[in-house]
């Protein structure tokens, strides 16, 4: 019988072994048709991750960005490459023009994710919705001196910070909940 065979475990079904066989010489067709686009696509994910590593460690500078054009070089002289190259090295001149001599820019996201992990570590704690806490969201991570709280607190009235609030943030559970059973006689 083709579709099964004995095995000292008992009848074992090679139907599905067939049909994994056909299923991985498809794939191996799909790939040897297609090496050349799996070539370009490989050598620009290697040289997108170089241009990632430069800037995030390094920033947006005009050096980075030299050196970010020395990487694009390591492309091959592919067609589809060659397109991807252009578009990168255009969009790296045009911003090399806008870049002050010796300045560098910050170009990832990493501090924006940590404030944000900061502030919903706060909130946690809190009730979890966002709050007149995000205000503070600018001094996470920061040491804040007296004179500094100081003029905060002389500048910043709360009125200004109520009318902020009511404009900007939602009512916690606590208070949502409270305002609820009041509303229906529960205490």
């Amino acid at each position: 019988n083709i579709e099964t065979t004995e095995t000292r475990q008992g009848k074992l079904s090679l139907l599905p072994c067939w049909v994994m066989v056909k299923q991985r010489r498809r794939q191996r067709e799909l790939l040897q048709g297609n090496q050349l686009f799996l070539h370009q696509l490989t050598a620009i994910k290697q040289v997108v991750e170089k241009l990632n590593d430069t800037f995030k460690i390094k920033g947006l500078s005009y050096q980075t960005i030299q050196q970010a054009l020395n990487i694009t070089e390591e492309l091959p002289d592919l067609e589809k490459v060659g397109q991807f190259k252009k578009l990168v090295e255009d969009f790296l001149r045009q911003h090399r023009a806008k870049i002050e001599d010796n300045k560098s820019y910050l170009c990832c996201s990493d501090i924006i994710e940590s404030t944000f992990g900061r502030y919903k570590q706060t909130i946690a704690k809190n009730n979890k919705n966002i709050t007149e806490l995000v205000l503070a969201m600018a001094a996470l991570g920061k040491k804040i001196t007296a004179p500094q709280i100081k003029k905060a607190m002389q500048e910043v009235k709360v009125r200004d910070i109520y009318k902020w609030k009511q404009e900007n943030t939602s009512e916690s559970l606590a208070k949502t909940k409270r305002d609820f059973f009041s509303k229906n006689g529960v205490k």
